[in-house]
């Protein structure tokens, strides 16, 4: 009856694991979009490693150092690495032997009844007290690497981590090099506006004067204090958004709004020349974000293989070595050790462990998509990048061509004017069309710049593997 018994078991549990097949885990992240050949556009400047140091702006050096330190976005990150990197060590010692000491004392209380069976009701206590000192020890055989697997993906995981912590420095170095340049803009159009209502103040003191000689008349006056009174409502804007873009650079940096000090340039720097983009496949390293999607395909397919391998037995080898004695005195007279090994494997669990499978497959695909997805957006942010910048050059250069023609209008009109041949609203006309062209070049220009900080970003490099713990350094 045994015999039969034990053979209908093996019938039933050896067909279960034999239909388990061994996952292979891939080696290469395959990619479900095609990559373009080149770029529409490249230069043929090699730019700096730290890619905002071809501004050549000591100031904007100095307060990359300073975000790369202080920023809490950033230490936020340096926090979820170290997680991630203790959750990697978590996993590794599943692999180790394991060793537990225990100390125990127990104290018993036995009583018996004298007597009993002839009514007597005589009761006698013995108190019994037990020590036991020993050491246990644990190890699981990883037969089908399910250990081994959590291991590795949790070594992706946690290298997914630091390619996050790069994405954040990428960004934080885009975002403080845009702020920068936006704080100039306003600086910029600060100094123009106030040489702008200087200029309108001018031709103001003119008509009040021609006014006198009875030439101009009062509705030049009026005309020309409403010019003026427009200009000057353009100041408290231009101060309140240098206050708030102040208060944003500040916060990069961990700075309280009211601690951002900074020596801010009135005039923009003329755009470098177009670096070299590269090969599109050169996103896949420069990337930080490409890098961590890759990352986390590896580590689902590795938890596919952990999963796998849970509709496995597994084989656990456990020792006891110790002692254990009624008296202390003689607790290490009596050595007790013990040696074993034990098969655990699910017979029926409902399906749940190859539900895990379908689901951990699905996961996979999931974060394949997710990484092409992160490779399309990025080829598509560096081309956005330069198309912009193409057409903005474009755009600018048309825009000094109307400069130009605006200056000679405002000069053509205020000799008609001053000689009698046109009324004063066409002077005030072309002066009002120069000025609004003036400030626009001013934002074009910023503009231009920010599309050229949008490349860079969106390019990449291996300078963010320098950053490091602020500890560390």
């Amino acid at each position: 009856m045994k015999r039969t018994l034990a053979i209908a078991l093996t019938l039933l549990i050896v067909p279960l694991y034999l239909g388990c097949a061994k996952h292979r885990v891939m080696t290469e992240v395959p990619l479900v979009v095609a990559l373009p050949q080149e770029y529409s556009a490249s230069g043929t400047t090699t730019s700096p490693l730290h890619w905002w140091q071809v501004f050549d702006d000591k100031e904007l050096n100095s307060l990359m150092e300073a975000a790369f330190r202080d920023n809490l976005d950033l230490k936020i990150a340096w926090n979820r690495l170290s997680q991630a990197e203790a959750a990697t060590s978590s996993s590794r010692s599943a692999r180790r032997l394991s060793v537990d000491g225990s100390l125990g004392v127990a104290r018993r209380k036995s009583v018996f009844l004298q007597g009993a069976a002839f009514g007597a009701r005589g009761v006698n206590a013995f108190y019994l007290s037990q020590y036991d000192m020993s050491v246990a020890a644990s190890y699981e055989v990883d037969l089908w690497n399910r250990l081994r697997s959590q291991v590795r993906a949790s070594t992706r995981d946690e290298r997914a981590a630091r390619d996050d912590l790069e994405t954040i420095g990428l960004s934080l170095s885009a975002t403080l090099c845009e702020t920068w340049f936006q704080l100039i803009e306003q600086q910029s159009q600060l100094e123009l506006v106030t040489e702008q209502i200087k200029v309108v103040e001018t031709f103001l003191e003119l008509l009040e004067l021609r006014l006198g000689q009875g030439i101009s008349s009062a509705l030049d006056i009026y005309q020309q204090k409403q010019q003026l009174a427009s200009t000057r409502a353009l100041l408290p804007q231009i101060k309140s958004q240098e206050a708030v873009l102040k208060h944003q650079l500040a916060s990069l940096m961990a700075l309280m709004p009211h601690k951002g000090m900074f020596d801010i340039p009135t005039k923009l720097p003329q755009l470098p020349p177009l670096p070299a983009t590269g090969l599109p496949i050169h996103i896949l390293d420069n990337r930080p974000d490409v890098r961590a999607a890759m990352q986390r395909v590896f580590a689902a397919d590795n938890r596919v293989a952990t999963a796998v391998a849970a509709l496995r037995p597994s084989l656990n080898i456990t020792s006891t070595t110790g002692f254990s004695s009624s008296a202390t005195s003689s607790l290490f007279d009596n050595f007790i050790w013990s040696l074993g090994s034990s098969v655990l494997g699910p017979i029926i669990d409902g399906g749940r462990r190859r539900a895990e499978v379908r689901r951990t497959k699905a996961f996979v695909a999931e974060q394949l998509n997710r990484y092409g997805s992160t490779v399309l957006t990025a080829i598509r942010e560096v081309e956005d990048a330069l198309v912009r910048e193409k057409y903005q050059r474009e755009y600018i250069s048309e825009l000094d061509k109307n400069l130009a023609l605006a200056e000679a209008t405002l000069e053509e009109a205020k000799a008609r004017y001053l000689n009698g041949l046109s009324d004063y609203l066409s002077f005030l006309t072309a002066l009002v069309s120069l000025q609004n062209l003036q400030r626009t070049r001013v934002t074009a220009q910023r503009q231009l710049l920010s599309y050229r900080i949008s490349l860079h970003r969106s390019l990449g490099g291996k300078w963010t593997a320098q950053l490091t713990r602020k500890e560390e350094e």
